[in-house]
């Protein structure tokens, strides 16, 4: 396989430096490769920058102080240029909370255009992690959990190559993880990166991205460590 044809199957980040203001650089000249359909777990020490890697990559932060190269799948781009071929969950779930749950699933797919297969999906999920009856529920009166749950079915059936999830797992039982694991391992030709503090139980993660030196590790023996 040659270089090219390498590349076409890799989130390749090069030469990444950005620090905030009047503070010291989080990333200094890093290089981080993933292979396409990857489960990475990124982890390490509070402050180290894991969630302010996947808000650069999510173009949520962009400012002067920040460089980098960028060839996502092939193509040499900006983080700007993928913002619709990627889809970023954060580690809070956000909704509008005077409406019910079925108002903001229509909302979202109102606002984004996605079409009927989106909350199809999202409908299906719901059912998965057993919050379907909250469906006519105003949000602000749904627990975290339920909110949690609400919110990752909405944000995963996204149409989307890659998923940045930040701590996705905080605020769900022991059951629900197991839900979460099984969707994104059933999810096709999607590559995740996941924030997460501990090792997972139920999710067979292919690498490990550490941010005390931004050293990727595969998981498994087969070459790449990436999903059939």
């Amino acid at each position: 396989m040659n270089g090219s044809e390498i590349d076409m199957e890799r989130i390749s980040i090069k030469h990444l430096t950005y620090g905030y203001e009047n503070q010291p650089r989080l990333f200094n000249n890093v290089n981080i490769e993933i292979d396409q359909n990857s489960i990475v777990r990124l982890y390490g020490k509070n402050g180290s920058g894991k969630t302010t890697l996947l808000k650069i990559i999510a173009n949520i932060i962009d400012d002067p102080h920040l460089s980098y190269e960028l060839r996502f799948f092939g193509e040499k781009l900006s983080f700007a240029d993928i913002r619709k071929r990627r889809v970023f969950v954060g580690d809070s779930p956000v909704f509008y909370e005077e409406l019910t749950m079925e108002q903001n699933i229509q909302f979202y797919n109102l606002l984004f255009h996605y079409g009927p297969v989106f909350s199809k999906q999202v409908y299906e999920y719901c059912k998965k992690f057993d919050v379907d009856a909250y469906k006519n529920e105003q949000v602000k009166n749904l627990s975290l959990g339920t909110r949690q749950k609400i919110f990752l079915s909405i944000n995963l059936s996204i149409p989307s190559e890659l998923v940045l999830l930040d701590e996705p797992f905080n605020s769900l039982d022991t059951s629900s993880r197991k839900v979460l694991s099984d969707i994104i391992t059933q999810s096709k030709q999607k590559t995740f990166v996941i924030v997460s503090h501990e090792k997972e139980a139920s999710l067979s993660f292919t690498h490990e991205l550490n941010s005390e030196n931004w050293q990727l590790k595969s998981l498994n023996n087969t070459d790449g460590g990436v999903r059939e």
